[in-house]
């Protein structure tokens, strides 16, 4: 994200910033934010907290996006920047001298402490909820509404809809055939209820399509492949169990770790891996 930074602020502007994740887009953001906070054109003692409304998709950016402004308002503060360069970069940004910065930014400080409420930094949906409830009236809804979170019906209905089209979709049938193989064989369960497993598995990913925004991909090994590394992994726990290493948890040895070679001889559940046992016990 390259891009020249000048304290001169435009209204009415629209900034589309695209980027991917690890480019510093919440540093930029947060810098935005600061521009604005420590405006040039604002008199010394005027902080323009309850204009300023920063939305973000999920809680996640929005817990980081809020503790990457105080984090910047600390370090013009403080003075403790992480580098020289970081420094001139939001020196730059903001148009002020350092110790006009260093005063405005104690002041900013302060003023949020006192009134957080108004440290506007919100994700969508919370947003929206802020809206509908000031105009609760004019919509006819009860002061006391709430949003409805609770998704998992619309998945059932969606995934019972592609059930009944695979009689008649090939595409949708082989989708569907697939997930079976794999229940079946990769995941090595023993119980039969597909349609529940499904389901958690849809509604799992709906999840993460919400909190991360991105699009799914195939995954790069083939279902062969994967019986076989499930194999190797077996095996490999087997020489640690019969090697006994010296200093190794001697319950996890004895009770976890030969109870899960008994029972998987061929292949495992892969989240038997991720049970409390597993990721609990040390080698010490």
């Amino acid at each position: 994200m390259n891009q020249s930074h000048t304290s001169n602020l435009i209204f009415p502007e629209v900034k589309i910033v695209e980027a991917s994740a690890g480019s510093g887009k919440t540093y930029e953001l947060a810098k935005r934010y600061i521009q604005l906070l420590i405006n040039s054109n604002l008199r010394p003692d005027e902080i323009p907290l309850r204009n300023i409304l920063a939305i973000t998709f999920t809680h996640k950016a929005t817990r980081e996006m809020r503790e990457r402004i105080l984090e910047q308002l600390k370090k013009f503060a403080l003075n403790a920047f992480s580098s020289s360069q970081e420094k001139q970069d939001l020196l730059n940004a903001v148009g002020l001298p350092e110790e006009a910065v260093r005063k405005k930014a104690f002041a900013i400080i302060d003023h949020i402490i006192f009134h957080y409420n108004f440290f506007q930094v919100k994700n969508i949906d919370s947003f929206i909820n802020v809206i509908l409830s000031g105009c609760a009236s004019e919509l006819k809804l009860s002061a006391n509404f709430r949003i409805k979170e609770d998704y998992s019906a619309y998945v059932t209905y969606a995934l019972d809809e592609s059930i009944d089209k695979a009689a008649y979709d090939e595409n949708i049938k082989e989708v569907f055939e697939s997930f079976l193989k794999q229940y079946l064989f990769l995941e090595d369960l023993k119980g039969w209820f597909p349609k529940k497993n499904i389901r958690d598995i849809l509604m799992d990913m709906f999840s993460k399509s919400n909190i991360y925004g991105g699009s799914f991909e195939k995954f790069p090994v083939h279902n062969e492949e994967l019986i076989i590394l499930k194999q190797q992994v077996l095996e490999i726990l087997r020489q640690i169990h019969d090697a006994n290493p010296e200093g190794m948890n001697k319950t996890f040895l004895t009770k976890t770790l030969r109870n899960f070679l008994s029972k998987n001889t061929h292949g495992f559940n892969i989240a038997d891996l991720d049970k409390k046992s597993f990721l609990s016990d040390t080698l010490a």
